[in-house]
Parts: structure tokens; C-alpha cells; sequence
């Protein structure tokens, strides 16, 4: 019985359990200036916040008892175990690539092309090919978030190509009008 209930499971969400209360703890004793003492939001309450709400889920799953599996279950969860055989590595890849690139380019191009161009290649790249649905709305999202961003919460993000930056990372040539 006693090895019906301590599982695998439960002994990760343990572990994940005492290394969040580490985290909560170390979280703490994060060192604050003077003027963030009185401040709503300090340097410690975003990891403080993660730190309970992972000591929260991983609680839970030590906790609640385990269901009872059914018959075809098991196959499954045996072949998840051999799925990673099966998966899409070359659309992984370029993915990837695809991130990096936009990682890269997103001061010298600008927030709003680089960003739509990820998101129009992304979704090509997970096989969406409603584009003419696709497109106009992640022009007008990509759009409305560098405004928010911007105009509203008064953070500067380039909107378009930095010629002196494209100028520096391609030659003079885009600097120099030609």
C-alpha cells in the first residue's frame, strides 16, 4: 500500500516542493534600496509569487491521491516515453532558427516588421496556411502592442529599421542611401 501511494510523481513534486520553499526563502532576503521598502511592487514580490505558486501546485500533487488508471492508459503513457522518436526535429530546428533570427534582428529592424515577420514564418513553419486570415491579424496585434508598449506604458521600442544599425551590422551601404 505504501508503494501505491508514494509514486514517482509525488516524489518529484516533493522535491519541487522543498526547493520552492528554498526559493521563497532566498527570495526574502533580496537585497531592496531604501525607496523600494514602501513600494507596492519590490524587487522580491515577482519570485515570491512564483516561488507560492509552485509550492502550491507541487503541494497539491504530493497530496491528492493518484486516480485509478484504466486499462489502455498504460499503453499510453508507455508510449510517450518512446514519442520523442516521432517527433518533427527538422520543424523544431527551424523553429528555432526562426527564434534566434528574431532574437537578432529585433533593434536593427524594428519591433513591428521583425515581429511580424516571426509570426508570419512561424506560422508557416507550424503549418497554418491561412494567411489571408492570419496576416491582417497579426499586423493589427503586433501594431496595438508596440502602442501599448510605447505610447501608453512610455517604454521605447523602435518601430522600424535603424538604418544606422542596419548600417553597421550590413556595410555602409545602408547608411549611405545607395
Amino acid at each position: 500500500m505504501a508503494s501505491r501511494w508514494f509514486t514517482l510523481e509525488r516524489a518529484i513534486a516533493l522535491v519541487i516542493f522543498i526547493i520552492a520553499l528554498a526559493y521563497i526563502n532566498a527570495s526574502f532576503h533580496i537585497r531592496m534600496l531604501p525607496f523600494e521598502l514602501r513600494q507596492p511592487f519590490k524587487p522580491n514580490t515577482f519570485p515570491l509569487a512564483i516561488g507560492i505558486m509552485t509550492a502550491v501546485v507541487a503541494f497539491l500533487v504530493a497530496v491528492i491521491p493518484p486516480r485509478a488508471t484504466q486499462a489502455g492508459e498504460e499503453k499510453a503513457v508507455a508510449g510517450d516515453a518512446e514519442g520523442w522518436r516521432d517527433f518533427d526535429w527538422k520543424r523544431f530546428f527551424i523553429f528555432f532558427g526562426l527564434m534566434i533570427a528574431y532574437a537578432t534582428f529585433l533593434r536593427p529592424a524594428g519591433f513591428l516588421l521583425s515581429t511580424v515577420s516571426f509570426l508570419v514564418l512561424g506560422s508557416l513553419v507550424l503549418k497554418e496556411y491561412r494567411l489571408w486570415m492570419s496576416v491582417p491579424i497579426i499586423v493589427v496585434l503586433t501594431f496595438g502592442l508596440w502602442y501599448l508598449v510605447t505610447q501608453i506604458l512610455g517604454i521605447y521600442m523602435p518601430a522600424m529599421p535603424n538604418s544606422h544599425l542596419l548600417g553597421q551590422m550590413f556595410g555602409s551601404a545602408a547608411t549611405s542611401g545607395a
